[in-house]
């Protein structure tokens, strides 16, 4: 009788511990789970709160590395870089073109092969707004690039001076706040560029940037660019066009005036060949009036 009793309350105690151990597994696993969902939850929308650019644009919260994905999403970016493609060599752009539909514009960006899609990036930047195209592993850049562009959101397309011959790179100039999706379709590999008006962009006040006198396309305006953005390490170098198809390097924009002469000053104590002044930016500017 003692040895039943005792057997029992192993029983009980044992199944007791099963019970408990079942119960705190499961407010486990739910808590976990609660827990993964409020973060991804909060996370993707946190994510397509800046993507999509329904906040004022700052470039330093705006500001974003996204990979291209292959499809169209419709969310769009303010500002910030986007990268994509694979490495590879010896592809030839074979078209650029620009449309216009009923809610955005696009340009299409088409390769001579049917799947890959050479690495790429593309960076944003404002005064003036530009997205920058720099695509590797391009050997022939055989196309004439849309000159005149009917359009109430792009301005030009140009090429951009690259002395990397495995490089081609080329700028698209915008006459409104933009805000963009870049993405690839790899059948018959394409890059796309959607673009819509940002009406929700804010001014940036008053900024100051660096800038060369005008040049025109080829190899000196390529050096100018390679050693500031090399050789000095300076931020936010890009090569710009005029309406005239002249070529200037933009070298980075200061709050202030005194910022700016600094710079100025530093860059002409290296014994510069090439002269620089101080371009005074207020509030968005679209063109380069005076370069």
């Amino acid at each position: 009788m003692k040895s039943y009793i005792f057997l029992l309350s192993i029983i009980i105690i044992t199944i007791g511990f099963v019970a408990c151990d079942g119960a705190t597994n499961e407010t486990n696993e739910t808590n976990e789970k609660n827990d993964i969902g409020n973060v991804n939850i909060n996370s993707v929308e946190s994510e397509k709160e800046d993507i999509s650019g329904q906040k004022p644009t700052d470039e330093h919260v705006c500001m974003r590395h996204v990979l291209a994905i292959r499809k169209k999403t419709g969310d769009y970016s303010c500002t910030g870089m986007i990268v994509g493609g694979e490495v590879t060599d010896g592809r030839i752009i074979k078209e650029i073109t620009h449309e216009t539909y009923e809610e955005f514009e696009r340009i299409v960006v088409s390769f001579d092969n049917k799947d890959i899609i050479p690495r790429f990036s593309a960076r944003h930047a404002e005064n003036p707004q530009t997205l920058i195209f720099a695509i590797d592993g391009v050997r022939g850049f055989k196309v004439d690039l849309p000159k005149e562009v009917n359009s109430s959101l792009v301005d030009v397309i140009y090429p951009i001076m690259t002395l990397d011959d495995s490089q081609v790179r080329f700028g698209i100039i915008f006459n409104q706040q933009i805000k963009f999706e870049v993405y690839e379709l790899t059948e018959e590999a394409r890059i796309v560029v959607d673009i819509i008006e940002n009406e929700m962009h804010v001014g940036d006040g008053r900024l100051y940037t660096i800038r060369t006198k005008k040049h025109d396309f080829g190899e000196t305006i390529g050096q100018i660019e390679g050693f500031l953005k090399f050789e000095l390490g300076l931020p936010e170098v890009r090569m710009l066009m005029d309406s005239d198809n002249m070529y200037y390097v933009e070298a980075g924009k200061y709050h202030t005036i005194e910022d700016a002469e600094r710079m100025k000053k530093k860059i002409e104590e290296l014994d510069i060949e090439f002269e620089i002044y101080i371009h005074e930016i207020v509030g968005n500017e679209l063109h380069c009036p005076d370069c």
